[in-house]
């Protein structure tokens, strides 16, 4: 089983076992700050997904994925298991939640589960790339023909800057607060550019690239000394094609060394569109009350009973039909909770049901059917013995709602800061 998780806290064993494994351990996860960002500070970002996945009450794997709906574009920040099944549960989520999406997938060398069902989903990989840290920085660099971004070099580096990363020379611009641009200028022309994160205690180069009629002209050492020197006293990180024997040797020149054991393999999945008919418009007549996740866990006896009055189980004809969503490969009630509860207690085990085809804040959506599942409401009929008067069913529920959308609120506002 596969669910949407609001907190790691029982997870955390089971965390510290696979990121021992030397096999199975996430490249991501290298180090405090981002074992913190990738992990464990996720089910608290409104863009972040967290996975589990068990079975028969057993931990079998723990993914988180970023989540850019806006974009069609999912990366994956952390993915620890050791079960091919877990692996395989995490595609058929990834395939019936996010059809038409591009997957972006990092992972260790060693791990052969994920490699195997990647190449059998036909991903495209990148070279496996080797770690290496900045030990010894050099001394300073000459600086002439080395400049920062600006609007008069924007166009020059977004003509020549690589096109088929996430983050194109326009997105990393727009994201000062997140990257420093480094150019090579000669003689009024960009010939070449660094792409240097600024966020973090140690920070990295994402792409560094120089014409090739400027090569060999020391553009690349000069670029990536004065980010160096920039970045200082934060420390910094790099990633290398292990096979690409010539940038080593340049990196290992300005003071960066190996890392034995972290290195990684890239690849992305382009997951196909053509399972989007079969699970964006499923057949949710067929569906029974049975089916269906609740997004809210408790009833108001005094709505239930306003409804019981006009309710007839033999005569459906003017039943609202209850709005259900397929949401992170589940079938969830959006609304319609007391008049599901009323037909249950009627004897019924089926409704008139429909898409809900509304622009919702699903995000908020998520966070109740975590709750919901939290408290043990799995379906419709869980519902039945979470009753409650009016006065604590506002208090339970309408409250508990209220804080849950000015917490989500407030992250997000703070996400844009």
């Amino acid at each position: 089983m596969i669910e949407t998780l609001a907190s790691l806290a029982s997870w955390e064993n089971f965390i510290l076992d696979l990121s021992a494994d030397p096999e199975f351990s996430h490249p991501m996860l290298a180090g405090p700050e981002r074992f913190r960002k990738n992990l464990f500070a996720s089910p608290e970002n409104p863009q972040k997904r967290v996975l589990g996945v068990s079975c028969g009450g057993e931990k079998r794997g723990l993914f988180v994925f970023l989540v850019l709906e806006d974009e069609r574009y999912l990366e994956m920040t952390a993915g620890l298991s050791r079960d091919e099944k877990a692996y395989r549960a995490l595609a058929e989520y990834l395939e019936a939640a996010f059809p038409g999406y591009t997957a972006d997938f990092v992972f260790n060398p060693g791990n052969r589960l994920i490699y195997d069902l990647l190449q059998e989903k036909n991903a495209a990989f990148n070279p496996e790339q080797q770690k290496m840290v900045l030990i010894s920085p050099p001394p300073p660099a000459d600086p002439v023909g080395i400049e920062l971004l600006s609007e008069r070099t924007l166009a020059q580096y977004c003509a020549i800057h690589e096109k088929d990363l996430y983050w194109t020379g326009e997105k990393v611009a727009a994201a000062p607060d997140r990257f420093t641009v480094f150019l090579a200028v000669d003689s009024g022309e960009v010939v070449g550019y660094l792409d240097l994160t600024n966020c973090y205690e140690e920070n990295e180069p994402v792409d560094l690239f120089v014409k090739e009629k400027a090569r060999r002209r020391g553009w690349g050492r000069k670029l990536l000394a004065r980010a160096i020197e920039s970045n200082r006293p934060r420390g910094m990180s790099l990633l290398v094609d292990t096979e690409n024997k010539i940038a080593i040797r340049l990196y290992r020149s300005l003071g960066f060394e190996k890392v034995p054991g972290l290195n990684n393999v890239t690849a992305s999945w382009n997951i196909p569109q053509q399972n989007s008919a079969k699970t964006q418009n499923p057949s949710i007549k067929d569906l029974k009350l049975r089916d269906l996740q609740p997004s809210q866990f408790y009833i108001s006896e005094e709505k239930l009973q306003k409804v019981e009055r006009w309710f007839d189980p033999a005569d459906l004809k003017n039943f609202e039909p209850i709005p259900v969503k397929l949401l992170d490969g589940e079938f969830v009630m959006t609304d319609g909770h007391t008049r599901a509860a009323a037909a249950l207690r009627a004897g019924l085990q089926s409704v008139p049901l429909c898409p809900d085809e509304d622009e919702l804040d699903w995000e908020m959506y998520r966070v109740c059917v975590a709750a919901a599942k939290e408290r043990g409401v799995f379906s419709p009929a869980d519902l039945l013995s979470r009753l409650l008067p009016k006065e604590e069913y506002e208090e339970k529920w309408n409250l508990w709602c209220e804080k849950m959308q000015a917490e989500i609120r407030k992250k997000r506002e703070f996400s844009k800061e």
